[in-house]
């Protein structure tokens, strides 16, 4: 049957593991050909080793699925971002305000999971902002309407990132949540107005 594939495809490629005469293990990388000469038919096998590569996958592999656990249990918003405006990395917290999964934010924009576009304007902007003029750009507030509808306030840190020619090729952001420390601002500073306007009217009664 493999002889029979390989006469009608020409060539087949495909990896196997091979066990050396001490024992050890290689992973492998299979070319065979089919020829025909002098009226026999051969098949010639090509062998390489890629163990070495398939170690610096798995190694590879760790490391990618280490890095995505810490940034997924950072409650800080953590994303990057194209020159169009498309995510090319998300956490989970991101994920999390526009009521989706980190993998459907990815190749896409905060306009298809934000319907309010004076928001997704300003977003772009600063993004444009950071990559045109390759600096850092600190955002002490800024509003974000959430999946519910409801108004998240985010306080965001923007920096370039660099391709190999020294270019800016994406935007990289991350945002604490402050929603709930600019709420309690907001009570205290109604209190005090509150407290002024008592101690105004105790004095007018005097």
């Amino acid at each position: 049957e493999h002889w029979n594939q390989l006469k009608e495809r020409g060539a087949l490629a495909f990896e196997a593991t091979y066990w050396s005469r001490t024992g050890s293990v290689l992973e492998m990388e299979v070319t065979f050909n089919y020829l025909r000469y002098d009226e026999k038919e051969y098949g010639c096998a090509i062998l390489r080793d890629i163990g070495e590569r398939k170690r610096a996958q798995a190694e590879l592999h760790r490391s990618h699925t280490f890095l995505r656990q810490v940034i997924d249990t950072d409650p800080h918003l953590i994303f990057a971002k194209d020159r169009e405006g498309r995510f090319a990395m998300a956490n989970k917290a991101v994920a999390d305000r526009y009521g989706t999964m980190v993998e459907d934010l990815i190749g896409k924009s905060d306009a298809e999971f934000n319907a309010n576009s004076e928001e997704v304007e300003r977003f772009r902007q600063s993004d444009l902002a950071v990559m045109n003029s390759a600096q850092d750009r600190f955002i002490p507030e800024e509003r974000i309407t959430d999946a519910e509808g409801k108004t998240r306030w985010l306080q965001t840190v923007k920096r370039p990132i660099f391709d190999d020619q020294g270019q800016v090729c994406m935007v990289l952001g991350a945002a604490p949540d402050i929603t709930e420390r600019k709420r309690v601002e907001e009570d205290l500073l109604r209190h005090a107005h509150e407290l002024e306007a008592l101690a105004a009217a105790s004095a007018a009664l005097r």
